[in-house]
């Protein structure tokens, strides 16, 4: 950051990118958005040399939100056609869909200490998943909004979102 100057660039040949970010180990970048086409949404680069390394192409419609496990071993992105995606960033097969919300997918963050994920949504409500099974915990959290961000507190113990 101190000599701001770009260290790589990467066309990602999609129309827009929603979303960007680092594999935990810094080897990987992925980008969520959509191509003109309607048939590309997650790219995952090589973040040294910025060749592509897969396109995950189960979704149906754009990538907004993008998380990655501490680990990096599990990928998670929750897209406009409502959904929530888990890949398996070893063999990029995908382990679960979850779904449930009834309208984009906004927002994506992991707890840091326990096996939750939570996102927000377009339905005015956010949700908390089970990492390891992809099963909800619990009814959805209720506002009067549409939530857009969400984020754990450092100790896991707290949810902040926004609307």
């Amino acid at each position: 950051m101190e000599s701001r100057k770009a260290i790589l660039a990467i066309e990602t040949g999609l129309c827009t990118v929603e979303a960007v970010i680092y594999s935990p180990d810094m080897t990987m970048i992925a980008t969520g958005g959509v191509s003109e086409c309607l048939k590309e949404f997650i790219k995952i680069w090589d973040a040294k040399t910025g060749k592509l390394i897969t396109n995950l192409k189960e979704h149906t419609w754009k990538v907004n939100c993008l998380a990655w496990t501490v680990d990096g071993n599990t990928l998670i992105y929750g897209s406009w056609d409502d959904s929530i995606m888990m890949w398996n960033t070893t063999t990029w097969q995908r382990i679960h869909v979850l779904t449930g919300h009834t309208s984009s997918v906004c927002g994506i963050a992991i707890s840091p200490n326990d096996p939750i994920i939570a996102s927000t949504c377009w339905d005015n409500t956010a949700r908390l998943w089970n990492l390891e099974s992809g099963l909800p915990i619990g009814s959805p959290l209720q506002h009067s909004r549409d939530m857009i961000c969400v984020s754990f507190s450092t100790a896991g113990k707290l949810l902040a979102t926004s609307c």
